[in-house]
């Protein structure tokens, strides 16, 4: 079991391979602008300042381009951002309907099964993520997945998995809602993020798989809204009014 330090929650076993991570956040000051990255994950987000309720419950899919906006201060949230293998059980085929969208989970599973699972609190929840892996299409994903990560690419990754690349690109849509190339482009500039603190830009560039320095600029300017330089120094685009109902 793994419990989380900061609330009296525990992930049963067999949802461990579902999670891949969780976070607790909070706005405490007005003005205090949120983050959204580019992401290839889906993300299950609760909202903890209104009680455990089914319309605290919001399904983030995956995030192609970075959001920045301003909630609310006072609120307080619960995100578990989820492997591969759990995205098909919990959305079935909705995950391509998600992408940059963040809606209540019970436009997604339907108001009785999302207010089920709520009723009963947060380890009904968490217990309702075990997920069998052993799929084959979520097994095939996930290999794809560990190679895209390494660097390969997406037309040896098919030849490696026995797909075509247009077959290879139905199976991510339909398992993660993103195609091959949208995640390895989303997972290299999260690799960015990571790095760039302790690395020279330039050698960044070259371990993370871009042409040069200026290919890394300019992806991370389209996924991120802004050039690296100005993210590092906080200098972020103007943020917007939070549209999510998180």
């Amino acid at each position: 079991m793994i419990i989380h330090r900061e609330l009296p929650l525990t992930v049963p076993r067999g949802a461990r391979g579902a999670i891949e991570s969780m976070v607790k956040g909070d706005l405490r000051d007005s003005g205090q602008v949120v983050l959204e990255g580019p992401d290839h994950a889906v993300t299950l987000a609760l909202r903890l300042d209104e009680g455990f309720s089914a319309d605290a419950l919001v399904v983030m899919g995956a995030r192609t381009r970075a959001v920045y906006h301003a909630a609310a201060p006072g609120r307080s949230w619960l995100k578990l951002r989820l492997k591969t293998e759990a995205v098909q059980g919990l959305l079935g085929g909705a995950a391509s309907e998600l992408v940059d969208q963040a809606v209540p989970l019970a436009a997604v599973t339907g108001d009785r099964v999302a207010r089920r699972l709520m009723a009963e609190g947060p380890q009904t929840l968490l217990a309702a993520l075990s997920v069998d892996a052993r799929t084959d299409r979520t097994t095939l994903v996930r290999r794809a997945t560990r190679m895209l990560a390494n660097g390969m690419k997406v037309a040896e990754v098919a030849q490696r998995v026995h797909l075509s690349e247009r077959q290879l690109r139905t199976v991510f849509v339909g398992t993660l809602g993103i195609s091959p190339k949208q995640f390895a482009r989303i997972y290299r500039v999260r690799t960015v993020i990571d790095r760039a603190e302790q690395q020279p830009l330039a050698q960044v560039a070259l371990e993370a798989g871009y042409y040069d320095q200026a290919h890394l600029t300019a992806e991370f300017k389209i996924f991120r809204g802004v050039p690296p330089a100005a993210f590092a120094q906080g200098k972020m685009p103007a943020a917007t009014a939070c549209q999510s109902p998180v």
